[in-house]
């Protein structure tokens, strides 16, 4: 991480790490080794951007929407009916249900 990104408890740590990794890599490249262009170590997807916050473009819809709220990651209003009122609802008929046929 950046030190200028990191929190203000971990600067001073993460300053010490970039100063290591620099001084690594302009060692590497002082002696020869072949060091690829920053562009083509890091490749961000599209989306991170757009999810990390960092993008002025406007937003549009979620491609990924369907794909979270098919594993679960990601709740909805119906989710909500199902855990608060359904399931309980069920739970509560099948207690009344077993009191009435104890009761016979």
């Amino acid at each position: 991480m950046h030190p200028d990104r990191a929190p203000e408890r971990d600067a001073e740590r993460q300053a010490r790490k970039f100063m290591e990794v620099r001084e690594a890599y302009e060692c590497l490249r002082s002696k020869g080794c072949p060091v690829p262009a920053a562009e083509q170590v890091v490749e961000e997807p599209a989306y991170f951007r757009r999810t990390a916050g960092r993008s002025f473009a406007p937003k549009g819809p979620d491609p990924l929407a369907r794909e979270r709220w098919a594993s679960g990651q990601e709740s909805s209003p119906w989710s909500w009916v199902l855990w608060c009122v359904v399931i309980p609802g069920g739970a509560l008929g099948v207690v009344v249900f077993v009191r009435y046929l104890l009761s016979r």
